[in-house]
Formats: structure tokens, sequence, C-alpha cells
């Protein structure tokens, strides 16, 4: 059973929020990495690395439901498969 347009315009509402409070979310932890040396630590260091990799991902879900054959859906796919792998792979380190 196919999503309604309304169904499909709800989900990626909920998509955008959740992505831009992650966003916020990344910058509280890189602005944080930042500001105060003593959290400079290597542990803290794969945190940060962590952190970009998922704010990537969080700007490619914020583009939304982008058109087929077009370049947005592209990079949306590149960045997608990119910093969610990068997410991964940091989260095993």
């Amino acid at each position: 059973m196919p999503l309604s347009d309304s169904e499909i315009d709800m989900l990626q509402l909920l998509a955008g929020i959740s992505s831009a409070i992650s966003f916020l979310g990344c910058l509280y932890i890189i602005l944080s990495y930042l500001t105060y040396p003593v959290m400079r630590r290597i542990s803290l260091q794969i945190v940060l690395f962590l952190t970009l990799s998922d704010l990537g991902a969080c700007i490619a879900f914020f583009l939304g439901n982008t058109e087929k054959n077009d370049i947005a859906c592209e990079v949306q796919a590149i960045f997608l498969t990119y910093f969610q792998l990068a997410s991964v792979l940091w989260t095993t380190v």
C-alpha cells in the first residue's frame, strides 16, 4: 500500500525537524570541543570525528526528497552513503 501525498509530506517534515535538531546537537559538541582545551583528548577526538560525520548526514537528510535523475538526488545519495558509512566506521573505533 503506497503512501499518500500528505503522508509523504509529513515524513519529510519530520525528517527535516529531526535533522535540524541533530544539526544543533552536532554544533554544540563541536563548539564544546573547540572551546574547552581540557576536552581535547584522543577519546573525545573520536567523538568529534563521529560528530562531523553525523553532521554531514544531517545536511543530506535536510535536503529532503529530491527528484529522481536530478543532480541534487545524486549529491544527496553520495552524502548519505559516505557520511553514514563514516559514522558506522567511527563508531567501531
